[in-house]
């Protein structure tokens, strides 16, 4: 399929956010000319600005108002989203773009500015409602499409799971953790997540406190809420501002990743150790079993003794496991999504 002139993905999101790697990896299957950033921070310099569409006014400095004037006027995006045929909107809290182009079709991420009824709960059920205005709706999982069915039941729907790039792969574990400067010795578990809530690390924890001092946890992400809960520090290594070259060999470098998460829209970290070959140890949530499609380890995410039994447990099979998880590695690469949303395209008439 060529490319569809005259197309764009369009986000407002950050590129180190999961919405915005998402548009991104879109944009670089080549299959929509243009990757269109609705810039909400004028201090984010992530894309590079020929993709960004800057603010006409600066003294709106406040990203929340300045969709609002969008939504109700259309004075600050509508000229640009207008001229595409085909506009793809990143994510559903910008669906009230599709009142601009009649063209229009959207990505449905999750839903859970929905279901936790935040203070933005108002401005996303509004937004969502536009998903009927859109030729077709796009989801990360059958968990996520099974939601917005039971909410609007007529529109078109596709399932497509995420992929990644091919910088997770296969690498020595002794090498990747010497160019990180991890211990050669030790039984190393990764942890790679933000700090909200449904995010669950406050078992991170409870799971090291059970474990020897022959396991570390190595934690990407904000972990200033739960450091005085490990017993033991030497056991908790805390890792920020990662460089992109460098993060994928944490995963190479490990012995599981732990993903305790409640709840989520996907869970790119599962697929990220999936294709480096890394046993992956989630909850044992609806969300989890279907990525992993049975080639990990499930545990009850308010259950710690399930976490530390698990990891005892399979510590001696690691290589199986691994070799379990890479028979995934060409699903979730670029080749195989590409393929479904070519198909998605040319089914739109495109």
């Amino acid at each position: 399929m060529n490319m569809i002139k005259n197309s764009a993905i369009i986000t407002t999101s950050s590129i180190k956010t999961g919405l915005g790697i998402y548009a991104w990896r879109v944009y670089n299957m080549h299959l929509l000319e243009h990757l269109r950033y609705y810039e909400i921070d004028p201090h984010n310099t992530d894309y590079d600005s020929k993709y960004v569409v800057q603010r006409k006014y600066k003294i709106l400095n406040r990203w929340f108002f300045n969709k609002k004037l969008s939504y109700y006027f259309g004075s600050v995006y509508k000229k640009d989203i207008e001229k595409y045929h085909l506009a793809h909107l990143g994510d559903q809290s910008i669906f009230y773009l599709s009142k601009y182009n009649n063209n229009s079709i959207g990505t449905v991420q999750d839903l859970f500015g929905i279901e936790e009824k935040n203070k933005y709960y108002n401005w996303n059920l509004k937004n969502l409602q536009y998903i009927e205005k859109l030729k077709a709706v796009v989801v990360p999982t059958d968990s996520i499409k099974k939601k917005v069915l039971a909410m609007y039941s007529h529109i078109n729907i596709v399932r497509i799971h995420y992929w990644t790039e091919n910088d997770f792969m296969l690498r020595d574990k002794i090498e990747s953790r010497k160019k990180l400067g991890l211990d050669l010795n030790k039984i190393i578990l990764l942890n790679v997540s933000i700090d909200i809530p449904r995010k669950n690390i406050d078992i991170l924890p409870q799971i090291m406190n059970n474990l020897d001092e022959n396991y570390i946890l190595v934690r990407i992400g904000n972990t200033n809420r739960i450091i005085n809960n490990f017993k033991r520090k030497p056991q908790i290594k805390v890792v920020s501002n990662v460089p992109k070259e460098l993060y994928p060999l944490y995963f190479n470098a490990s012995d599981f990743l732990l993903f305790p998460s409640l709840d989520e829209g996907f869970g790119f970290p599962i697929i990220e150790a999936i294709k480096s070959g890394l046993p992956v140890i989630a909850s044992n949530r609806e969300y989890a079993k279907e990525v992993l499609q049975g080639k990990g380890i499930l545990a009850d995410p308010l259950n710690y003794n399930e976490w530390v039994e698990a990891i005892n447990k399979n510590i001696g099979n690691l290589s199986a496991i691994s070799k379990n998880a890479l028979s995934l590695y060409d699903y979730y690469s670029e080749g195989r999504a590409k393929k479904e949303y070519e198909q998605l395209y040319h089914s739109l008439g495109y």
